[in-house]
């Protein structure tokens, strides 16, 4: 399926495709290639959950119009890029999520603003 899709996502597809699997299945086979490190969760911010099949640590843009989600390439290339400067802490990931709008909704064949963005639009 490529990109970045949710487990019920993945269900469906299963479904449309004749394949006969539970949704617990589904479930626990994305946790599974999840803690192999085969797939990533794609911090999105609130809502569902989105997964992707990836091994570099990145992060990511949401546009705020459609919905879409842009992979963006972390500056140092591992976790954590970030540090949290809070005595004794450890910090294991730091995740930054962008959000704006992308340049299919920012920006016809002109170069010409089309759309606005629409509060919490998702896809």
């Amino acid at each position: 399926m490529g990109g970045h899709r949710s487990a019920e996502d993945i269900a469906g597809e299963l479904k449309r495709s004749g394949a006969r699997l539970a949704r617990g299945s589904v479930y626990n086979s994305v946790a599974a290639l999840r803690s192999a490190g085969l797939v990533m969760a794609a911090d999105t911010g609130p809502g569902r959950t989105l997964y992707e099949a990836s091994d570099m640590w990145h992060h990511h843009f949401v546009c705020r119009v459609c919905g879409s989600v842009t992979d963006v390439e972390c500056v140092t290339g591992e976790k954590p890029c970030l540090e949290a400067e809070i005595p004794s802490a450890r910090t294991e990931e730091a995740q930054v999520i962008f959000r704006g709008v992308c340049p299919s909704c920012t920006e016809d064949s002109r170069g010409v603003a089309t759309r606005r963005p629409t509060p919490g639009a998702r896809r």
